[in-house]
């Protein structure tokens, strides 16, 4: 497959992905009003971060070392390695989750009678976990097309699942669909996986090493993936205790959108600014940042000014009328994303050069930010407090990243992959 091809099928993947998350937010809103969206965002954001560890949190490891290892026999060690962490991982969260009946439902949502939720995250870990590993092997062996089914078609019936569910139960029933929502997507992996890829050389005897190594990358993708959504977890519930699950549907209606749109970027700088920077070296790697980084702001901006003038139909049609007092929350949110989409290219930049750790970093710094500010500025700006906060962390962070960035080629006249040397004037 051509990487014109490619590229092709992964916007496709993207736009259906988004399309899909789009119609279930639309539906939810319509159906349940704020309140109900609310407490449903808070559900989906919940499942996401266990979910996010499903399977040991070892895509990115995986994809990299089965892409990297040709052989059958290879692959077949880091599949049985990758598989007994995700075992492993997903009785660990299992466990959590059923820890979380007993004593979080209060805490989280503000309701015991949402606890059943936990048990149906718990009870699915382990096919989630293996899902994820199976998608991420789709992914290593480069068979783009039936990753890219596995992603879009399996959106599209989790969504088919979730609407049916809330018709036949209503709001419990959307509580459960929303709960379990990654599930499809992972038996489809699954099933690509042992229909068309399972090695012959398959064993149980997994490679210790291959374990050790698979393992390093948990911690770096701790760091990236959980800090900010504990971060908004912790903010929904205590909006939805001190002024009520109604506001927190307002804030989700920018925050989701945003989700949306910045899912689009995400794509393009995984999968298409850090191999080009990986590539270059030097001077060309630093133009080569700032010509991409230039188109890629430029989309954001006419992205957000689209947004930023029809944010009333947008709301209206993507939601509902009802949703309307969340256009005041529009600008802040869209400052915030575009100085994040500042900050990451400059991450991303760090990383085409080896420096991996200051992603997760980053994350972390963002989230504790956002907490800190949050506190300081709800009493007296109730729901604005949440947009607000996670703005200005955006640009206190897309500034101490710039400066990194100006000392960092101001010391370098050249630019190396050196992971173990500090940088030094003349590159030596």
């Amino acid at each position: 497959m051509s990487h014109r091809a490619s590229i092709a099928m992964l916007v496709i993947m993207v736009v259906v992905r988004l399309g899909s998350m789009l119609a279930m937010l639309k539906f939810i809103a319509a159906r349940f009003g704020p309140e109900g969206f609310g407490a449903i965002s808070q559900i989906m954001g919940v499942a996401a971060i266990f979910y996010t560890f499903a399977g040991g949190g070892l895509t990115n490891g995986l994809i990299k070392h089965v892409s990297e290892d040709s052989s059958n026999a290879s692959r077949s060690e880091w599949l049985s390695a990758a598989g007994l962490i995700a075992v492993a991982s997903s009785a660990g969260l299992a466990a959590i989750a059923i820890a979380l009946y007993f004593f979080g439902a209060e805490p989280i949502f503000s309701d015991q009678r949402l606890a059943p939720v936990f048990l149906i995250i718990g009870a699915i870990q382990l096919l989630v976990g293996i899902g994820n590993i199976s998608i991420a092997y789709l992914s290593g062996v480069s068979d783009l097309r039936r990753f890219v089914y596995a992603n879009g078609a399996g959106n599209i019936l989790a969504l088919a699942i979730l609407i049916g569910l809330a018709y036949i139960a209503g709001i419990e029933g959307a509580y459960l669909g929303a709960a379990a929502l990654p599930l499809v997507p992972s038996l489809l992996g699954i099933w690509y996986v042992f229909r068309f890829h399972w090695p012959k050389e398959f064993s149980l005897d997994a490679d210790r090493s291959k374990i050790k190594r698979l393992l390093q990358f948990f911690a770096s993708m701790l760091l990236a993936s959980i800090a900010v959504p504990l971060a908004q977890l912790y903010m929904r519930a205590d909006l939805g205790n001190s002024i009520g699950w109604q506001s927190v549907g307002y804030w989700q209606v920018v925050a989701r959108t945003s989700d949306a749109y910045m899912q689009v970027f995400g794509v393009l700088f995984i999968n298409f600014l850090l191999p080009q920077l990986s590539r270059e070296r030097g001077p060309e790697r630093l133009r080569m940042l700032f010509k991409l980084g230039a188109a890629v702001l430029g989309l954001f901006l006419a992205g957000a000014l689209i947004y930023y003038v029809f944010r009333g139909p947008i709301i209206r049609i993507a939601f509902s009328p009802e949703f309307l007092p969340a256009k005041g929350l529009v600008a802040e949110q869209i400052l915030g994303d575009f100085a994040k989409i500042i900050g990451l290219l400059i991450v991303y930049y760090f990383v085409s050069i080896g420096r991996i750790w200051i992603q997760g970093i980053t994350e972390v710094s963002q989230a504790v930010l956002t907490i800190g500010l949050f506190l300081a500025l709800r009493p007296s700006l109730g729901i604005q407090a949440a947009v607000l906060s996670y703005s200005a962390a955006c640009f206190f962070l897309m500034v101490v990243m710039a400066v990194l960035f100006l000392a960092h080629i101001g010391f370098r006249h050249e630019d190396t992959d050196d992971l173990h040397t500090l940088p030094t004037r003349g590159g030596k």
